[in-house]
């Protein structure tokens, strides 16, 4: 869930940045996805196809975080 979340964030500052830039249509990647976010007074949009960029740092971030709290769980569960 964090990349989403980090991704999401990243596209309303990107956004906030063009409409203080004057607005109007930007090309972008993040991650190596391509992102096309459009800011004007009649329209907001966000548009990105998703590649393997997302999902592998999904991936990586749960297996660290997976990793990481099944070593402090067999710490603290063994007995002293």
């Amino acid at each position: 869930m964090l990349p989403a979340y980090m991704w999401l964030a990243w596209q309303m500052g990107a956004l906030d940045a063009v409409a203080e830039m004057g607005g109007g249509v930007i090309e972008l990647s993040w991650l190596g996805s391509p992102v096309t976010l459009t800011r004007t007074d009649e329209v907001l949009s966000m548009h990105t196809s998703v590649g393997w960029g997302p999902v592998l740092l999904s991936a990586v971030l749960c297996a660290v975080a997976f990793g990481l709290g099944s070593r402090i769980w067999r710490l603290w569960s063994t007995p002293a």
